[in-house]
């Protein structure tokens, strides 16, 4: 099975054509972001970048599993915002009413 973070990793790398920007932007250490990469890679079964010196160019295939990941990604990524956003609120309604149930 595909790992999410796999997904968000590659997804980093190819917007930023860079490891070390990738690793940057995900809070990551280089080495981690590699082994992602690596991962997902090995999973899938093929190449999804052409490493250069300094840059890294997606495939056909990198291209592709781009354009089928980034959207799902991104509405994930709002459900876990919104979830965070409601659980933080519920904390304060919870703690308010605490404070007028003491005070």
């Amino acid at each position: 099975m595909i790992n999410l973070e796999w997904l968000r990793t590659f997804r980093a790398i190819y917007e930023c054509k860079n490891i070390t920007e990738a690793s940057l932007k995900l809070n990551m250490t280089q080495p981690g972001v590699s082994k992602h990469l690596s991962a997902l890679e090995s999973h899938i079964g093929k190449k999804l970048f052409e490493r250069t010196t300094r840059k890294l160019a997606p495939t056909e295939y990198g291209k592709f599993l781009y354009s089928q990941v980034n959207n799902p990604l991104q509405e994930l990524e709002k459900v876990e915002y919104y979830s965070n956003q409601r659980r933080k609120k519920n904390t304060l309604c919870n703690n308010n009413w605490l404070y007028y149930r003491l005070f």
